[in-house]
């Protein structure tokens, strides 16, 4: 995106064009530094490996504007629970909407078992005990940054299931609910948040990568459930993203792949991500850097150390 704004460059005695993400110098000379991941972002990519790498597995969430309100990061309940109501009271709610979308939906969704129907009730936006994860740290990044108003932060938290299974319910391993067995029925006996491996019933939830936790009959978030034994275990992990980080993210999606269309494999989904990326294509055409004279330039980069000469690996065009 091309910008008007000149500054002086008082350290080469020369002007700074700001042309899209890179500055271009009077004196022949690119400071590309917003091509770069930020040592900032290095680290967290750092504290996020080594946790994948000590858990048996991890699961990955993404949430958004935490702090909008002016209060605390958002906790990790389901939107069941959020709701500003007591433990019964939402109780009684969840077994009158469940009646509801079972019986008025029935010729939509074809679904009696009882599992079934509510991963479906999750997945089309009903409040339900269950709290929405992803196996993909990118997908997660996708979803935390997503409607980003850049002016708080946002999270990604990160879950080792199988111990959190361990630690509250004494299996090494993730639940996958008997399709026999009834809900409505045995939702008043969970105490506890466990982490669920559900069946896969739409395209959506195999290309997100989705699972739940399912959460207990408890107003507290999964954080904070046994007096925060999930932190003081290293279970639960959460890394907060400030907003000069979205130059960093938006990169990193951009290399992993993922975009709405990805996400979302549906007319919606791809008309959504239509009109994202011609208008970005539309911005880097107007970039007028002269690549073809690339070896004319020289390319520099931001670094503690001050301003610093960078070059390509020349063996990577052989």
């Amino acid at each position: 995106m091309k910008t008007d704004k000149i500054v002086n460059d008082k350290k080469n005695g020369g002007k700074v064009y700001g042309i899209g993400w890179c500055l271009f110098m009077s004196d022949q000379r690119l400071n590309i530094s917003d091509y770069f991941f930020s040592e900032q972002w290095i680290k967290i990519l750092d504290e996020v490996t080594f946790f994948s790498k000590k858990s048996r597995g991890v699961w990955y969430r993404g949430q958004n504007n935490n702090r909008a309100k002016g209060g605390e990061c958002y906790r990790l309940q389901s939107g069941l629970f959020r709701m500003d109501m007591s433990v019964d009271q939402l109780l009684e709610w969840e077994q009158v909407s469940y009646k509801r979308f079972l019986e008025n939906g029935f010729e939509l969704h074809k679904t009696t078992n009882e599992w079934d129907l509510l991963y479906l009730m999750q997945h089309y936006g009903v409040k339900t005990r269950l709290l929405d994860w992803t196996e993909s740290f990118a997908v997660a990044l996708y979803f935390a940054t997503r409607n980003w108003t850049e002016k708080n932060e946002c999270s990604v938290w990160l879950l080792d299931p199988y111990r959190l299974n361990e630690i509250f319910h004494g299996t090494k391993n993730l639940i996958s609910m008997p399709r026999e067995s009834s809900f409505l029925e045995e939702r008043t006996s969970f105490a506890k948040t466990l982490a669920l491996f559900p069946y896969m019933n739409s395209s959506r939830s195999m290309n997100q990568k989705g699972i739940f936790t399912l959460q207990g009959n408890t107003k507290l978030g999964l954080e904070e459930e046994e007096e925060g034994i999930l932190f003081d275990k290293k279970i639960v992990k959460h890394i907060h993203l400030k907003p000069d980080l979205k130059n960093d993210i938006k990169m990193f999606l951009e290399l992993s792949g993922i975009n709405h269309f990805t996400l979302f494999p549906d007319l919606d989904g791809l008309a959504s991500f239509v009109n994202q990326w011609t208008t970005e294509d539309i911005h880097k055409k107007d970039v007028n850097i002269p690549w073809e004279k690339a070896d004319d330039y020289e390319f520099i980069r931001d670094s503690p150390q001050g301003s610093i000469h960078w070059e390509e690996d020349k063996d990577t065009y052989r």
